[in-house]
């Protein structure tokens, strides 16, 4: 997002996986959709994503995944569904579009932690700091 611009609204946003959907469909597609948010959080859109889970797992147990949360910055609805559209999730049927959810949020404060590997079960967590947020105050 290029510096000036006025900041979009912030979104919570949850996507769950179709019905259809298993752990190896999933994962299969993981990958590729890791490897193509590059752009989408370069934009400014994409402030922070992971898998909802159906309950945190046990040492040994495979993520009980059910579909995705996502943190964005959006105008509308309609633009978050047309960029989530074109994920490899949506577009291999990973993912129930269809029954998304988007709530328009107002963060009063952010906390900013970088993960330094995304793809790997071991990524470090590096607490950056607080931002307060008072542009709505």
């Amino acid at each position: 997002m290029a510096s000036g611009a006025p900041k979009k609204p912030d979104w919570i946003v949850i996507v769950p996986d179709a019905a259809s959907t298993t752990l190896e469909k999933r994962m299969g597609f993981r990958d590729a959709h890791i490897s193509n948010l590059g752009p989408i959080i370069e934009s400014g859109f994409l402030k922070m994503g992971g898998a909802v889970l159906s309950h945190h797992p046990k040492n040994g147990e495979a993520p009980p995944m059910k579909g995705s949360a996502l943190i964005v910055q959006a105008d509308s609805e309609e633009e978050i569904r047309d960029i989530l559209a074109k994920d490899v999730y949506a577009t291999s049927g990973v993912w129930d579009l269809d029954n998304h959810k988007a709530l328009d949020v107002m963060p009063c404060w952010r906390s900013h932690t970088f993960h330094q590997d995304l793809r790997s079960a071991d990524a470090k967590e590096e607490k950056v700091g607080l931002l307060i947020v008072t542009s709505h105050i």
